[in-house]
């Protein structure tokens, strides 16, 4: 991820926490996917291996899109000591997101179906 973009990437995380938009935590994010809750998830680069293969699975899954950030970015935007991953519902706050990271290549999910389902669930 370019430095432009992470840091727009996350002046928005910032936005959408304070709106209460975020998920955090591994159980909860998970959950979020599992239950379709989730229209993306962001992981921190410094996670462990089987945090970063647990979200990759339940992610590819259910055809959530997962990209990553930088190790500490997703805990300094919102600004909150050990958030390591973020959830984001579906709505307009989720597509402004995935805008954003639309030149970066996701962990899991696929790019067709990740426009196809924010698409859908912008209408519903």
């Amino acid at each position: 991820m370019n430095e432009e973009t992470e840091s727009r990437v996350a002046g928005f995380l910032g936005i959408c926490n304070r709106a209460g938009k975020l998920t955090f935590g591994q159980e909860a994010c998970v959950g979020a996917v599992r239950k379709q809750d989730a229209a993306l998830v962001l992981l921190d680069e410094g996670c462990s291996g089987n945090t970063r293969k647990r979200f990759a699975d339940a992610c590819g899954t259910h055809a959530t899109p997962l990209y990553s950030m930088p190790a500490g970015r997703i805990a300094k935007a919102v600004g909150k000591t050990g958030r390591m991953v973020a959830a984001i519902g579906p709505g307009g706050m989720a597509q402004k997101l995935f805008d954003l990271l639309r030149q970066e290549a996701p962990m899991a999910g696929g790019r067709e179906e990740d426009q196809d389902k924010m698409k859908h669930q912008n209408q519903g």
